[in-house]
């Protein structure tokens, strides 16, 4: 496998410009249900609903922070390489 001349750069400016695209109408959808709950005007299918938003949420925040973490690797190995 041929190795890249530098890091994924652009691939992970897309991957965060898809993160922001996806996951800030979904916080917004939770921010708005919990206001909602705090102020004891709710409906329960929504808050079944905000629950599952929520749990959706989390697993793109744990996958956000894995391609960074890679993206991270990748670019800490290009720097080690260059030293050679």
């Amino acid at each position: 496998m041929e190795r890249k001349d530098r890091p994924g750069t652009a691939r992970l400016a897309i991957r965060l410009a898809l993160y922001l695209l996806i996951g800030v109408p979904m916080f917004g959808f939770i921010w708005w249900n919990l206001n909602e709950i705090m102020s004891l005007s709710f409906v329960p299918v929504r808050m079944l609903l905000t629950g599952l938003v929520a749990a959706a949420f989390l697993l793109l925040l744990r996958s956000l922070s894995r391609s960074i973490s890679r993206w991270e690797v990748e670019r800490q190995q290009h720097a080690h390489d260059d030293r050679r």
